[in-house]
């Protein structure tokens, strides 16, 4: 019977985890702060609890069913592209979020 014995890696971590802790950072630490600046409360929509508890049913479905196909695509890509496009695309639509609010402010007060 043969040992299998493993070489122990030195090496430095990658500038992509850099990248991705200081992200994941980001997010938790503006996180918080969001939730309560946008937290919509039930009585201003005229939401009832079924509503209410029908949001929450579809936001789980949804997310379970696009996890399918995004599973498959995470076991069979490349990590640094999968992480590269996924990156690109939170910027993007944060960017046109952004570009929207401005619009938007800039519609209501003309200069």
């Amino acid at each position: 019977m043969q040992q299998v014995t493993q070489k122990s890696s030195s090496t430095p971590p990658s500038p992509l985890s850099f990248v991705l802790f200081s992200h994941q950072r980001s997010e938790v630490l503006r996180s918080p702060r969001s939730r309560r600046a946008h937290r919509a409360h039930p009585q201003e929509f005229h939401l009832t609890d079924t509503q209410i508890g029908l949001l929450g049913s579809a936001f789980i479905w949804i997310y379970a069913l696009i996890g399918l196909p995004l599973g498959r695509i995470a076991d069979s890509a490349s990590r640094k592209k999968l992480l590269a496009v996924a990156i690109l695309i939170w910027s993007s639509l944060t960017a046109v979020r952004s570009l929207r609010r401005q619009l938007h402010n800039a519609a209501l007060h003309p200069a």
